[in-house]
């Protein structure tokens, strides 16, 4: 099956995540007040890295992020990975979650540096962009599947997600 085709997969999905969300954040216009992540008990941050998700969204703000540090194995540039990852996807969007989350970080570079090593290193060696994309996917259940989320700005999201979103506020420079 390919991804967004009608039938299911064998997995049982009609859409991939990234298809999902890019769908989803076209709709948001239209939706009112309605609640994106509640969880019985709250989402437990995978760090101290989780976004104060109160105040004003960063939207054009400028933010400091790091020099990338691309693995010697890296054959897909990081902006290839977020312009193949985010395909579809309003990318101004993007850019405004990956704004707040490398503020999230203050002043802490090099743990902000290390979550987005972190994600070039996952895909470090894949041939092909869709080989990358599948590692993506895989890093992507395995958050969703050990509930590791995050919320900000009402999306509940995946670690890999937030670092990918913050990979594209590096690639804009």
């Amino acid at each position: 099956m390919t991804r967004g085709s009608p039938d299911p997969g064998a997995d049982g999905r009609l859409l991939s995540r990234r298809e999902f969300l890019a769908v989803a954040a076209g709709s948001l216009a239209a939706l009112t007040v309605i609640p994106a992540c509640e969880p019985e008990e709250p989402i437990a941050p995978r760090d101290e890295h989780q976004p104060d998700c109160a105040g004003d969204a960063a939207g054009g703000e400028d933010v400091k992020v790091p020099e990338l540090d691309i693995p010697a194995s890296a054959s897909i540039s990081p902006a290839e990975l977020v312009d193949g990852y985010f395909a579809g996807v309003e990318r101004e969007r993007v850019l405004q979650l990956g704004r707040r989350w490398v503020q999230s970080f203050g002043e802490d570079t090099a743990a902000l540096q290390g979550e987005l090593s972190a994600l070039l290193e996952l895909t470090a060696g894949s041939p092909a962009l869709a080989d990358a994309l599948a590692r993506l996917d895989v890093a992507l259940l395995a958050d969703f599947d050990g509930l590791r989320l995050q919320q900000l700005e009402g999306w509940c999201l995946a670690p890999t997600e937030l670092r990918l979103c913050g990979l594209t506020v590096a690639v804009a420079g």
